[in-house]
């Protein structure tokens, strides 16, 4: 249920996001393209990682109530992107500070200093309580695994590819180029 309604409701607040930029048919294939993405289907279907598309939800839900002005949602999308997966969350808050800088929208810093006051119950044990556990002296994973390798190269996915072509061939209005030149540094600097 958790990974359904994370997965829906990721699609539904992303084409309202992209709708308060760009028309009707370019959101709903943007968010088509979301759904069907090679990275979400292989969470989905392969790793089945139920907080890595919580996460998912939580940051779009933070993107969409930021660019809307609806601060009494920020609050909320960013304490449940906290404690839904901690890399994404490192991830997510750090390019939802750029974004909320990039489009001026500043004034959502306080809603969302909120939401990580309300996400101290996860976060304050874990760090506090840190020198009981012996998490540092334990390899856990091996970090080179997941870097994209030749067999995982499909899962770059080509939307960027077709965001840069249209930033760089198109005429679109000066809010579009700022919002399709922010995630594509964000795209390259992440991948």
């Amino acid at each position: 249920m958790i990974l359904a309604g994370s997965v829906v409701g990721s699609a539904i607040f992303l084409f309202l996001w992209l709708r308060r930029v760009y028309r009707p048919v370019v959101s709903f294939i943007g968010t088509i393209g979301f759904m069907f993405g090679p990275y979400l289907l292989f969470d989905v279907y392969h790793r089945g990682s139920v907080g890595e598309i919580l996460g998912i939800f939580a940051a779009i839900l933070a993107w969409y109530s930021v660019s809307s002005g609806k601060t009494w949602i920020v609050p909320w999308s960013v304490a449940l992107l906290l404690v839904s997966h901690n890399s994404l969350a490192l991830l997510f808050i750090v390019l939802l500070v750029c974004y909320m800088l990039v489009e001026r929208k500043v004034e959502n810093w306080k809603p969302m200093v909120l939401g990580v006051a309300m996400a101290t119950f996860f976060w304050f044990p874990a760090i506090y309580e840190r020198r009981y556990v012996l998490f540092d002296s334990l390899q856990i994973a091996e970090p080179s695994n997941y870097f994209v390798d030749a067999k995982l190269l499909y899962l770059l996915n080509i939307v960027p590819i077709i965001a840069a072509f249209v930033l760089l061939t198109g005429r679109q209005n000066h809010g579009i180029v700022r919002h399709l030149r922010f995630f594509l540094i964000a795209f390259i600097a992440s991948t």
